[in-house]
């Protein structure tokens, strides 16, 4: 089982930056129910948000900095 860290990496007035990070081996599958990190991405476009997403040495991060206005 792989573990799964979310946190809230920086605040301000108007920017809250979030990262999510795993430890997986890249073995698991959705269920089908989504878009996958496409429609993350796209979602977080809309808000006027930035994301970066990727593996690294083991696992995968994603980290998203959305507008609070």
């Amino acid at each position: 089982m792989s573990l799964l860290r979310v946190e809230v990496v920086r605040y301000s007035p108007d920017t809250v930056a979030v990262e999510v990070v795993d430890d997986g081996d890249g073995s698991g599958i959705g269920d089908g129910s989504g878009r996958g990190l496409p429609g993350l991405r796209e979602r977080v476009t809309l808000l006027g948000g930035e994301i970066v997403a990727g593996p690294r040495s083991r696992g995968f991060a994603l980290r998203a900095t959305l507008p609070l206005a």
